[in-house]
């Protein structure tokens, strides 16, 4: 299943198909019946005249009609022969519904985490980190992109960098992500515009603040200061309707939240969601917001401490199922991004696209561990579920185990294995095709070890009738 092209044969060439068939059997026939025998000349006459004699005029009638039985074939099978010849070597081109060429070729790379430093363990101490070598997994991987071809885009779902590039401050940060991008430019997809994009994750957050990154092309896409506008609008409504008269929030108050979309081929949208848009890291512009999340935060999880919610302490103790999301190292998305998605999603569908969702943290629980949820998970799968005709997959990151899991709309949720804990020389990407009627993905060394087996093809219902009308 790697690399391989898959036909899949639409309606109208399956009619050509048939056709040609029954026309190479009927041209065989032909030829075959040309040169079948109708009977054996002997000393005794002609075929159809055993028993007489040469010069009898019946036989001399079967004589001949046999010949002009035998060049009317013979004339008919020089005629069909070439045209059946033509239509075994006619190829359509693909239709609207199917073909042989994928509609969009998207590269995929979970969680990178590269820091130049030494392996470690992680935070419990059962798993090794190769900071270094995930970047030779990057560089695979942009080796392989650029050899395969008619990648449009590649997506790194975020953690791009670990914290511990951080640990020799701003600089080293800085550092950490130029090696990136000097690997990224290795390949033709880091030499164009919007080649690479990358979804923001937590430990983007712990080397960068969010107008840092809403600067970087990797990151972010369009104008920051709208998603500060949407959000300074919301809160002074609701501010006004507790205190009326009361001034809004200045947006000196207000960090940009990094979500946006784009559209790389007609008929599919790419959204990639910022699910630490409310959270307690990477919010240097924005102390009202840390505050908030940090109140929120505590109430949900008393082991966290409101005055440093990242103290080291044992953050899950006694919480049980989907509360254990309630940590500092994941956050949420916020009301005014969920209704930017659901209206995202609604154009979407007006307009017949299949939508394409990145986020960092996965938020069905059939794909993924509960400590990687999103606070505000179940607001955020409402809002897929109003849709789930248009939303073709969602990728995610951040669990490094990575899974597979469709939930009940029939939504595909995958979550990749993550480079940064490979073993030497192990491998950890892929790329996805995509078709108007299925998914196909195409996946380089190692897959996830929960959830649903890791897929090969993932088929997608039919596109709402008023899409499907327009294409």
């Amino acid at each position: 299943h790697r690399g391989e092209v898959h036909l899949d044969e639409g309606p109208r060439t399956a009619w050509l198909s048939a056709w040609r068939k029954r026309l190479n059997r009927r041209a065989l026939a032909l030829v075959a019946d040309a040169l079948a025998p109708r009977g054996a000349w002997s000393s005794s006459g002609p075929p159809g005249g055993a028993g007489r004699a040469p010069w009898c005029m019946p036989g001399i009638f079967s004589a001949a009609r046999w010949l002009m039985s035998s060049a009317l074939r013979a004339l008919r099978t020089l005629l069909l022969l070439p045209l059946a010849m033509a239509l075994s070597s006619l190829r359509l081109a693909p239709t609207a519904q199917t073909g042989t060429a994928p509609m969009l070729r998207l590269g995929i790379v979970s969680d990178v985490q590269y820091a130049d430093t030494e392996d470690a363990t992680n935070f419990v101490g059962n798993r090794v980190r190769r900071y270094r070598h995930s970047l030779a997994v990057l560089a695979n991987a942009v080796r392989f992109f650029d050899e395969l071809g008619n990648v449009a885009v590649a997506v790194q779902l975020g953690d791009m960098l670990d914290g511990k590039a951080n640990e020799g401050g701003k600089a080293s940060s800085r550092a950490a992500l130029k090696d990136v991008r000097d690997v990224l430019v290795e390949g033709r997809l880091g030499r164009t515009a919007g080649g690479w994009r990358s979804c923001v994750g937590n430990h983007e957050l712990y080397n960068f603040d969010r107008w840092e990154l809403a600067a970087e092309d990797l990151y972010f896409e369009g104008n920051p200061q709208e998603n500060v506008q949407r959000i300074l609008e919301e809160r002074a409504a609701c501010e006004e309707a507790a205190a009326p008269g009361r001034p809004s929030f200045d947006a000196e108050d207000v960090s940009p939240p990094l979500y946006y979309s784009t559209k790389p081929k007609p008929g599919w949208r790419l959204v990639f969601l910022d699910s630490y848009a409310e959270s307690i890291i990477g919010d240097a512009r924005g102390a009202w917001g840390r505050d908030a999340s940090a109140r929120r935060l505590n109430k949900q999880n008393p082991n966290i401490d409101i005055e440093d919610p990242t103290k080291s302490f044992d953050w899950t103790r006694g919480l049980e199922g989907d509360r254990l999301r309630w940590v500092p190292y994941n956050g949420a998305l916020g009301t005014t991004q969920l209704a930017w998605l659901a209206t995202e999603l609604a154009e979407a569908k007006a307009a017949a696209e299949r939508v394409i969702i990145f986020c960092h943290q996965p938020f069905f629980i059939g794909a993924t561990r509960n400590n990687n949820l999103p606070w505000d998970y179940e607001e955020l799968q409402g809002v897929v579920a109003a849709e789930p005709d248009v939303v073709a997959v969602v990728f995610a990151g951040h669990d490094h185990d990575g899974g597979y899991g469709v939930d009940a709309g029939g939504v595909h949720h995958l979550v990749p294995a993550a480079p940064l804990e490979c073993a030497e020389g192990e491998m950890a990407y892929g790329y996805l095709d995509c078709y108007l009627d299925r998914l196909e993905m195409h996946w380089v060394g190692k897959v996830p070890n929960k959830g649903a087996e890791w897929p090969e093809v993932l088929p997608l219902a039919p596109l709402p009738l008023q899409g499907a009308a327009r294409l």
